[in-house]
């Protein structure tokens, strides 16, 4: 076969032209020196990148515990305490539709299809420069587009001041007066630059992972320890491992604990679909 130069296409060159694009995500550079993603122990890290590829898979939500544990080739209970931990870490955020990767929005801005539309348009004209790069003009305004629309996001996000985390309500009404103390402690135990919405988005995790009532014996516990005066290099850490290895009845009973782990949550998210799938069912039947 030749093309409208004379020249010849390779088999090889075919076979690139028809083969699907992989799926991505944008990784950035600027990793390397995020200190929140360099004090990540390795297994964290290795957590981190998975539930990256998962959020890229699933529009950047990430999916149920149960379904991250197959995924990720762990226990579901490991998986609710990695998510935890990153959570801690302000690498995943808790929103109203479940849980995201911090900045995902932002940082995976969706560009048009630039080089897909120049290619068209060629198509249409007779070329007249066989030897010109069809990449390398494609590129540049697909990159172009790209940066802009990047500046535009970073720009709205500036001008929009720093958002409460969600759930504040929910995570108020859990600890029962006690929040605005330990949301302090947070922030405190985070270091001297860290936000108010890292240390919500840490206790709300920690809270739908261990409860209300462990989370707030545990603070107790780790408090009175730097009370006594002992070293307590990593609060945060220590927190969450007390909490984790208190069990239901070495902690007071809450009066109407508020927040569901993150696998009830799941659990009725699929009921609700259900739901609502069946009803439409229904309703389809009733029409036809």
């Amino acid at each position: 076969m030749h093309n409208a130069c004379g020249k010849s296409k390779t088999p090889d060159r075919n076979r690139q032209q028809s083969r699907k694009p992989l799926p991505w995500f944008r990784f950035y550079t600027s990793a390397i020196d995020d200190p929140k993603v360099q004090r990540l122990p390795p297994h964290l890290f290795k957590t981190w990148v998975n539930l990256l590829c998962l959020a890229g898979q699933n529009g950047g939500d990430l999916p149920s515990i149960d379904d991250i544990a197959f995924r990720l080739r762990m226990s579901a209970q490991d998986a609710e305490c990695h998510m935890s931990d990153l959570v801690l870490a302000g690498l995943i955020d808790i929103t109203e539709g479940g849980r995201t990767p911090h900045n995902w929005a932002a940082r995976q801005f969706q560009s048009d299809c630039s080089t897909e539309r120049v290619r068209k348009h060629r198509r249409n004209k007779v070329e007249t420069a066989c030897n010109v790069s069809e990449t390398a003009d494609e590129t540049a305004p697909e990159q172009n587009r790209a940066e802009s629309e990047q500046k535009q996001s970073q720009n709205q996000s500036a001008a929009k001041g720093e958002p409460e985390a969600t759930g504040w309500q929910e995570l108020k009404s859990a600890l029962n007066g006690s929040t605005e103390a330990m949301i302090a402690d947070v922030q405190r135990f985070m270091g001297p630059i860290s936000r108010r919405a890292d240390a919500v988005n840490w206790l709300t995790g920690t809270v739908a992972a261990f409860g209300s009532s462990r989370t707030a014996q545990a603070w107790t516990i780790v408090v009175a320890k730097m009370a006594k005066g002992e070293l307590v290099p990593n609060p945060l850490p220590l927190w969450s491992r007390t909490a984790k290895g208190l069990r239901a009845d070495d902690a007071p009973a809450a009066p109407a604990p508020a927040f569901k782990s993150f696998r009830q949550q799941d659990a009725e998210g699929a009921r609700a679909l259900l739901e609502r799938q069946r009803a439409k069912a229904a309703v389809k039947e009733l029409a036809q």
